[in-house]
């Protein structure tokens, strides 16, 4: 460990001699006063010629432990791309760290060069080793083997891994224990895991491991979590300062930590501020700046955000600019804008009158996806790129249930409002030379995943319900 300690030492005291001007070295000089908080919203925010120190100090944190959650894969990621973009820190670190190093190579290569270093006793490059054994390869003996290992040294993420690997049985390849799970989960957050104070926050929030149902313990979990360093449960704890589930009513403070979300890159978070700033909930109402966040997240994100935007800009009596992205919501196939831009055609609201362009758009409303109302809520059926198939394809992986799944042509996110997502869709199933229909649902917080193949065609009705009784972790 002395050695991989020393070249840590040393690939950061390069940062000072390779500082960018301008915004970077703000970013640098935050990260150098142990200013985690600001080091990491200014990382984000790096752009251009910049960006490659952003990811670079991203990396770092990553690996640290410093203003983020150690994570060795992220770090590897981060320092990987702001290395590519020229970055010589990063360069140096994944050169002369030889668990970074190890973890920098081709998957195929990943066992043979840790392997020595686990072996040697370094307990990252047990815990990578475990991973490796893990996914995707379902090894679970090499696998157990190396996180007891690693977790003996005390290396939370091999703890955390453990009560995970235990509490889900890893898809049926090994029997459940939930005492054990506990035993490995609290071993994390003794260690000082914010993910594993997070998944405290979700027993307490459902029941689990039997932790009573709690909100004020979700929601004291969570502060924790964010007080370590893990950033993921902001949005959460933004819900529950909305709703008073766990602490009295707090808009003003919900929108702070939507803010703070925001800043660490939740997209999720982003949007709903967004909202925040336009109904005034919490907050003075500010029409530029949920234009601002929509803009920047239809620039990030794609087409999600349209319809706001334009609805925005109507509301500033800027028509044409509304129908513009009214028309760019349309085009990806939104089918409330489908019918408004029909509506805007027929009208010359906003563009000029054209009564062939709106019945054009008046077709295209009968034939686009739709909504279904099921259980009190609202479920959205879209249709889906091909590439929406690899949520369904990870969780088929892991518990090795036919085919690779692909052509999904509409997907539902259950409850899309709830923090996480259950997910189902209308796709095939490859099966030898054969592509069955089939209806598929994941949820990616319970690892559920369910497959039934189609004899007719299913209705959004009937895919809600699928996802409901098959994957929703509510």
């Amino acid at each position: 460990m002395r050695l991989i300690q020393t070249a840590i030492a040393a690939a950061l005291c390069l940062i000072a001699s390779v500082a960018s001007a301008g915004p970077a070295d703000d970013a640098v000089a935050a990260y150098e006063r142990a200013d985690y908080a600001t080091a990491l919203r200014l990382a984000f925010a790096l752009r251009g010629a910049d960006e490659a120190v952003g990811l670079r100090l991203l990396g770092q944190m990553n690996w640290t432990g410093r203003g983020l959650r150690h994570d060795p894969r992220d770090a590897v990621g981060y320092l990987g791309a702001a290395a590519s973009a020229g970055d010589a820190t990063a360069a140096a670190m994944l050169r002369d760290v030889p668990v970074l190093a190890a973890l920098s190579v081709a998957p195929d290569q990943l066992a043979a060069r840790l392997t020595p270093l686990a072996e040697q006793g370094d307990r990252v490059a047990q815990w990578a080793l475990a991973e490796y054994y893990r996914l995707p390869y379902y090894d679970v003996p090499n696998a157990m083997r190396w996180y007891w290992a690693s977790a003996a040294q005390d290396y939370a993420p091999a703890a955390l891994s453990l009560g995970s690997m235990y509490g889900s049985g890893f898809g049926g390849a090994m029997p459940p224990d939930d005492a054990e799970a506990l035993r490995w989960y609290t071993k994390a957050v003794e260690l000082g895991d914010g993910a594993a104070m997070a998944a405290f926050a979700i027993f307490h929030q459902r029941g689990l491991l039997g932790q009573p149902i709690s909100p004020e313990a979700s929601l004291a979990w969570r502060l924790r979590a964010v007080a370590a360093g893990y950033h993921d449960p902001e949005i959460a704890i933004a819900r529950a300062y909305t709703d008073g589930n766990g602490a009295p009513q707090n808009l003003p403070e919900a929108a702070r930590w939507l803010r703070l979300s925001t800043d660490h890159g939740d997209p999720v978070a982003a949007e709903q501020l967004a909202r925040v700033y336009r109904e005034g909930a919490g907050v003075p109402k500010d029409a530029a700046a949920a234009i601002a966040l929509y803009r920047t997240l239809y620039d990030e994100q794609g087409v999600d955000t349209v319809v706001p935007l334009a609805e925005l800009y109507a509301e500033k009596g800027d028509l044409p600019e509304s129908a513009r992205w009214y028309r760019i919501a349309a085009i990806a196939g939104d089918r409330d804008a489908i019918g408004i831009v029909a509506g805007l055609y027929a009208t010359g609201k906003g563009v000029a009158r054209d009564f062939v362009e709106a019945a054009r758009y008046d077709a295209l409303f009968e034939a686009a996806d739709y909504d279904v109302r099921f259980n009190g809520a609202v479920h959205r059926v879209l249709r889906m790129p091909i590439e929406e198939a690899i949520i369904f394809n990870e969780a088929r992986e892991t518990h090795h249930l036919g085919g690779p799944i692909e052509g999904c042509t509409r997907m539902i996110d259950v409850a899309p409002s709830r923090l996480l997502g259950h997910y189902g869709a209308i796709c095939n199933q490859t099966a030898g030379d054969q592509r069955i229909p089939v209806a598929v649902c994941s949820d990616t917080d319970l690892n559920r995943y369910a497959v039934r193949v189609l004899d007719a065609a299913m209705k959004g009705e009937e895919l809600a319900t699928f996802v409901l009784a098959n994957c929703y972790g509510g």
